[in-house]
Parts: structure tokens; sequence; C-alpha cells
């Protein structure tokens, strides 16, 4: 037991050290940073002055992003221990060129083998998102430590560009070391995430057609709703597709329309009519463009036939 080599009264009790916890100890680390030292540097520099991060609008230092993440890494440490094995920061705080009204991602590394159960997992989970939302301007991303070797396994590009551009705040002892390794090449990528890769590019670019697709299908939707409107509006009548045809030209009959706007309706009734009969089978944006310009068009003309207390708002 420790004892004071100074002599006390015997009203007086010797006064017991304190005990640094390994947690209390993130304070010092954080000031040992590198991007705090850069900022202390520029402090320097001008004379007392705090100077911007680059590309900042907010004139937030640096420094006081990650004293929350310290903040974070210490409730989380001291709610659920070993089990928070790496606390990162990514993204535009680690580099330095946060904005203003922008979130600092944190990527937290959680040891999945020492719960119970996936339930006991989400748990934590939830709460290590309400711990950084009492905190603000932390949005946590959580990756289990068995995802993190599979990452490893793969070599990743994900996990390349989260180490990559990724400053630790809180390490058990794998991270830097993995760190190191991809700085020195040893993370190579694996026949297996190439393929990967090579099959997700595939399954993205035909998402992105059916996208164009289901596109220029809303647009003839939109087209068709607001005449549908005008017509109820003037006769009381609910034409489908196929009949709002001879409501427009009884629009034009009417004096109320112009007969350039039949011709875009049938234009961009036979735009999606084309795709859903496969007559057309490959969209490029080129064909959804001139879908939206069509449908664009028509909608303006078309709303400002309706009173102005039922038409739709134009911002």
């Amino acid at each position: 037991m420790y004892m004071s080599s100074e002599k006390h009264t015997s009203s007086e009790k010797p006064s017991k050290p304190k005990l640094l916890r390994p947690m209390d100890k993130l304070e010092k680390e954080l000031e040992d940073t590198k991007l705090v030292r850069i900022e202390e540097e520029t402090k320097h520099k001008t004379s007392g002055s705090v100077k911007k991060a680059k590309g900042s609008e907010s004139g937030r230092v640096p420094e006081e992003i990650f004293k929350k993440v310290v903040k974070f890494t210490n409730a989380a440490r001291m709610e659920y221990g070993n089990i928070i094995k790496s606390v990162l920061i990514f993204g535009s705080a680690a580099r330095g060129t946060m904005k203003r009204g922008s979130d600092a991602d944190v990527w937290v590394v959680l040891d999945d083998t020492a719960t119970k159960s996936t339930a006991d997992l989400n748990k934590i989970n939830t709460h290590l998102y309400l711990i950084a939302h009492g905190l603000k301007d932390l949005h946590i991303q959580t990756t289990t430590l068995t995802e993190f070797w599979q990452w490893m396994k793969l070599g990743s590009p994900e996990l390349v560009n989260f180490l990559r551009y990724s400053l630790p705040i809180y390490d058990t002892g794998f991270i830097k070391p993995v760190k190191q390794m991809l700085e020195m090449g040893l993370i190579p990528p694996s026949e297996e995430a190439i393929k990967l890769k090579a099959r997700t590019a595939k399954t993205r670019l035909k998402k992105v057609k059916l996208d164009l697709k289901s596109m220029v299908f809303d647009l003839r939707y939109t087209a068709l709703d607001i005449c549908q409107a005008v017509a109820m509006h003037y006769y009381k009548k609910q034409p489908d597709a196929k009949d709002m045809p001879k409501i427009l030209n009884k629009l034009v009959k009417d004096k109320k329309l112009e007969r350039v706007y039949v011709k875009k309706f049938k234009q961009l009734n036979k735009l999606w009519k084309d795709i859903d009969h496969e007559k057309v089978k490959d969209i490029n944006a080129k064909y959804a463009e001139s879908a939206l310009v069509l449908a664009n068009e028509i909608f303006k003309r078309m709303n400002k036939l309706l009173p102005k207390g039922i038409r739709a708002e134009q911002k």
C-alpha cells in the first residue's frame, strides 16, 4: 500500500494516490495523434489563433472531434470492456476536410466471439449508436471481429480503404500491425475478391438498367396522373392511358389545350410501351431523358389547366 513520505497529524489522513486506469490514458494517446500534432503546429504558426481545417467551413478544431470520439470510446469500454477491440476515425474527419453539418465517421470493431448471441450483439450495436447520438456529430459504423478477418482473408478493397484512411484512437493490438502490413503491400487481393468485384459490377449495371426502365414507367404515369386530374375536373371522366388521347383531343377542340400536347403524350406512352412489349430492351440515358423532358412538359402545361386551389404546387 502506498504511504506518503510526509508526516501527518492525528487529525489528518494520508492522501491516496490517484490510480490511473487504462481508459484514462486515452486522453494522452489523443495528444499523440498525427492530426492533432498538425493542429498544434498550426496554432503556434498563427500565434495562438486556430486555423480551420482544409475544406472546413465550421471552424471546428479537429481535436474537439477526437475528444468526442475519446469520450465515446471511454463510455463504450466502461460498458462492454474487451468486446470493444478497436475504435477508428475515418472519412473527412480523419483527412481533416470535415465540412459544416457533417458527422465524424467512427468505425468500431466488436468481438462477436465474446458475445452469447446475435441478439446480444444487436443490443450492443443499438447502445453504441445511442451513446454516439448523445455526444452528437458522430456517425458509428460497426464491424465484427469475424467480419474483419473475413475481409482480411479476401483482401477486400473496403477493408483496404477503411485502414488506409483511418486514424486509430483505441486499438487492442491488431489494427496497427494490419495497417503496417497494408503499407508494406502484404495484403494482396484474393482471386475470390476479384471475382466478387466483377460479379458486383455486373449486378450493379443490371440494376441501373432496371432503374432506367422503372423511371420511364414512372414518368409515363406522371403524365397520365396529371392528365386524369384535368379530365376529372373538366369532364368528370377517369380515362385510362388508352383513352386519354381522346380526352386530350376534346380539350384541344374546346380550345383549352394546344394540339402538340396530344402528340407529346402519345410519344411518352410509346416510349413505355416499347419497353413493355420488349421492342426496346436496352435503355440508355438519352432514352430516359427523352421521357423525362416529355413528362415534365406535359405536367407543367396540364397543371396550369387546373384551378389554383387544386393544382399541384411547383417549386
